[in-house]
């Protein structure tokens, strides 16, 4: 399968991900007159990590050169679009970093939450360097085909609502957590209906 496979997984982490949202999410933000230099902005940009490069640097490796000013201003569009929240799979983290420890991924994002099937959930906030493991109920399912699609709708609704009304960012993650976990269960209970192919 595609998780079994790194290259076909980073190509689909790339292609699927990544290219979309940066050729036609983050233009929703603003106008981007070089967006061939803003993918190029992002690609050194996450090619480095947590480093510390000068600007002049990071601009000279740049194989379409750009004014300062302009290639400063998308890395600032860059960070002004990160996520607020990730959600993956423990296969998807594992995958993606070559380890199991999730805590790389609040480089990126403020929040992580890491989904465990049966066990739950795990989430991950930067700013209090909270990790809260909020558990589950077993189910016996004999498919799970959607259950993390049913998990990130019910995070996203009770965090969103939570962070709405003003609760604390880590209560906020940890309802939201409790909601998707409660969503995959009424999912998986439910199972899956056929279609009818003739």
């Amino acid at each position: 399968g595609l998780l079994d496979d790194l290259a076909r997984w980073r190509a689909y982490v790339s292609d699927s991900l990544v290219g979309p949202a940066i050729g036609r999410d983050l233009l929703f933000l603003e106008q981007v007159r070089r967006p061939a230099l803003l993918r190029q902005v992002f690609a050194l940009a996450a090619a480095h990590p947590a480093e510390i490069v000068s600007l002049a640097k990071l601009a000279s490796a740049l194989a379409d050169r750009g004014a300062l000013e302009t290639i400063a201003h998308y890395l600032a569009l860059l960070e002004r679009a990160a996520p607020d929240v990730l959600l993956a799979t423990e296969d998807e983290i594992a995958r993606l970093l070559d380890r199991r420890d999730a805590s790389p991924l609040l480089r990126i994002a403020p929040a992580v939450v890491v989904k465990r099937g049966r066990h739950g959930a795990a989430v991950l906030e930067r700013s209090a360097r909270v990790r809260l493991d909020v558990p589950t109920r077993a189910i016996a399912a004999a498919d799970t085909t959607g259950a993390g699609d049913a998990f990130d709708a019910g995070f996203l609704l009770a965090w969103l609502e939570a962070t709405r009304r003003g609760i604390a960012p880590a209560e906020a993650l940890r309802r939201g957590a409790s909601a998707g976990n409660r969503a995959a269960g009424r999912h998986l209970r439910r199972g899956i209906a056929e279609l009818a192919l003739r």
